[in-house]
């Protein structure tokens, strides 16, 4: 194989490297905190190890209530767009210990392929030839005096050195590529309700025709809501006959009746009931 297209190769190899690096700490750059997660002082000690969990784009929101049914809250994410086949992980890592997550959701998707002409020097090294010539010659010389005859051989050796030159190829190339996406999440020290609620949207806020309230999201397995049989879905509207406006409210009250039974007024299925419910007392 010549030192031309070893050269060639090796070049490819390189400009290709080159091309999948991209950003060298994409989810360290592209991260952006859940203005949501509040003080770190509402999460469970860091234990030092990571979860990496690989699901679909379409898995995602599934996977991440069964995490949040386990204790667990997303505190940031990271989204991006790259060439698919480089190595992020050195990266992820770098960032999910940085932020102490104990589960990092990760998922990809294709983004489809982009066209590029990369433009490889091609080094032809000079060369150098060596031409010997080698022969036998006879002579013969007369005179006056008579005559003489010899023979003899001779040898010799030119050499030809040519300059080493550096030309251009164009080569095509299709990149590939991908969406990723990290949801970093942190496990949650026990609360006084232990669920996950949300504002009520413009639909709900019709099909009810009220403003206030808050939506139930995800409910802690073997909290004391799990025990009471609150179930994703249900929106709370009243505590113990005070009204509940927003998830904000919500929390305030909770919080002024640790350690009691109260009375939560809710909606299931736009029927209104009332279920008693033990508020924890956290530490």
């Amino acid at each position: 194989m010549s030192k031309t297209i070893v050269s060639a190769r090796v070049l490819i190899v390189l400009i290709s490297g080159l091309l999948l690096w991209g950003c060298q700490s994409p989810y360290k750059e592209f991260y952006t905190p859940n203005p949501n997660a509040g003080e770190p002082d509402r999460y469970a000690s860091f234990s030092g190890q990571t979860n990496y969990v690989t699901c679909s784009e379409g898995e995602r929101p599934q996977t991440m209530l069964s995490f949040m049914r386990q204790g667990y809250f997303a505190i940031g994410a990271a989204a991006f767009e790259a060439n698919r086949g480089f190595d992020y992980h050195l990266s992820l890592r770098e960032k999910a210990k940085e932020v102490s997550a104990d589960v990092v959701l990760l998922s990809a998707s294709s983004a489809g392929t982009i066209q590029r002409t990369i433009a490889i020097p091609v080094f032809q090294p000079g060369t150098t030839s060596t031409t010997s010539t080698t022969g036998h010659v006879n002579a013969s010389a007369y005179g006056t005096g008579g005559s003489a005859y010899g023979t003899g051989n001779y040898y010799g050796q030119s050499t030809t050195t040519t300059s080493p030159t550096v030309s251009t190829q164009y080569m095509p190339m299709t990149i590939e590529r991908t969406n990723y996406t990290a949801v970093f999440m942190r496990k949650l020290k026990p609360r006084e309700l232990d669920i996950f609620t949300r504002e009520l949207d413009d639909n709900e806020r019709r099909s009810l025709e009220r403003n206030t309230g808050a939506v139930i999201v995800a409910v802690v397995d073997s909290s004391p809501a799990f025990l009471a049989n609150l179930i994703d879905g249900d929106i709370i509207v009243g505590i113990n006959g005070d009204t509940v406006v927003n998830p904000a409210s919500l929390k305030e009250q909770l919080r002024q009746h640790r350690g009691e039974k109260v009375d939560l007024s809710i909606i299931r299925k736009g029927q209104e009931r009332h279920i008693m419910v033990p508020i924890a007392n956290p530490t």
